[in-house]
């Protein structure tokens, strides 16, 4: 069976290679990247296929999603809008009706769900010490004390209601562990107990840094640059890391219209997620998964309320970058005949379970793990490990009704 591209026959002005903007293949290619705000980023292929290289780019949903200071590009698609509750910027409904069926060309097969790539550890460089101040008007609640303009709040002062930013800042605080306290950074809001600072012996230094540049996930999971990401660190007196806290840290996150954007405008399908890297603790790595690889945070510490356009985590472990997702019901079908199915990510000495064959329907269920994905098999519920490379992205095997599943409550243990 042999996969091809459509034909092109009108393609987006924003679409260009990454160093000459006014030219394009007529093909999805991981070349391309979307000059829009100029901010050349790439594209996932099925992306490029459905939209970029069609005419149908006029609907793209990152037209109608600009960066602050900016007003939507050229768009044409339909302006009913859908509100949402909490505060979030409208966002358009035909957004959530741009899904197109058909397997993708075998470049495609690359990014369309990540699937194939090999997760790379990328981690912004820590910015120097210095105390930036938040914006007066958009997170001016009440303090009892700042530092350098950041101001502290109460632990149990954080709620949906005081986010009023829609989108991350950078900012760094000093907080006392007697007392704990509340942060804001932008729309994603953090909350120490002073019981969760217990063991820190001393003060610590709270520094997040906005939108941090990451690695693209595998798997059914996608964040947006522009959307509600951030890298996390908390320092000793010493200047030492503390990753670990006995009493959960609340980290509250307020998606916006980027992070919809992911979604398609379904709010019911954004969770939260980490990368894991160098600094993540045992806590958030037990199987030792590879730096890059990135990880759903487990439901029964993750609580989304569409209603205040919010996520709500609650760890023990803060080790590297965490951001809003879209975590969409991922499947694939094998590429080729007798795909094996591993009882392991580790390359080195996993056990074939059995093979499956070509264009065998399975589920993704979470982010790549080095370079494999974690799958079900819809006719068993059976759980095992097959190459990326061997899977490219689909729709749900037709007529189907798979058993119920949902990701493992944490990170995924090796099949059995």
């Amino acid at each position: 069976m042999t996969l091809t591209a459509a034909p092109t026959r009108e393609a987006c002005r924003h679409l260009g290679f990454a160093d000459d903007p006014k030219r394009h293949e007529e093909y999805p290619t991981l070349a391309h990247r979307c000059h829009l705000w100029q901010q050349r980023d790439q594209i996932d292929l099925l992306h490029q296929r459905n939209f970029c290289l069609s005419a149908a780019h006029r609907q793209c949903p990152w037209l109608s999603v600009p960066p602050a200071g900016h007003k939507p590009a050229d768009r044409t698609a339909p302006k009913r809008k859908l509100a949402l509750g909490g505060g979030v910027t409208a966002l358009l409904c035909a957004v959530a009706a741009m899904l197109f069926n058909g397997m993708p060309s075998l470049e495609g097969m690359n990014l369309g769900l990540g699937f194939g790539r090999q997760p790379v550890a990328v981690r912004a460089a820590a910015p120097a010490p210095t105390l930036a101040a938040q914006d007066a008007g958009d997170d001016s609640a009440a303090s009892p004390s700042a530092t350098g303009g950041v101001q502290i709040l109460p632990p149990d002062a954080l709620t949906p209601a005081l986010i009023k930013s829609d989108s991350p800042k950078t900012i760094s605080a000093k907080l006392a562990a007697a007392t704990g306290g509340t942060v804001l950074a932008g729309n994603v809001g953090l909350s120490f107990s002073p019981a969760s600072l217990a063991q820190a012996g001393g003060d610590v230094n709270v520094h997040v840094e906005a939108q941090p540049a990451a690695n693209v996930p595998g798997g059914p999971a996608q964040f947006s640059p522009n959307g509600t990401i951030v890298d996390i660190t908390v320092k000793d007196e010493a200047g030492k890391l503390v990753t670990t806290f006995p009493e959960p840290v609340e980290i509250l996150f307020k998606y916006n219209s980027a992070d919809l954007a992911m979604a398609r405008g379904d709010a019911s399908i954004l969770t939260a997620a980490y990368v894991l890297d160098d600094d993540s603790p045992e806590l958030e790595n037990p199987l030792h998964f590879p730096s890059g690889t990135w990880l759903f945070f487990p439901p029964s510490i993750t609580k989304a309320d569409p209603s205040t356009g919010t996520v709500m985590v609650r760890t023990q472990a803060i080790g590297s970058i965490m951001s809003i997702v879209a975590n969409r019901i991922g499947w694939g079908q094998t590429l080729k005949a007798d795909v094996p199915l591993y009882s392991s990510f580790d390359v080195r000495d996993a056990k074939v379970f059995g093979t499956k064959k070509q264009f065998s329907f399975l589920r993704i269920m979470e982010p790549q793990i080095g370079s494999r994905l974690l799958v079900m098999e819809p006719e068993t519920g059976n759980y095992a490990y097959v190459d990326a490379k061997d899977v490219g992205p689909s729709g749900p095997p037709p007529a189907s009704n798979p058993p119920s599943a949902t990701p493992p409550a944490s990170n995924p243990p090796a099949a059995t």
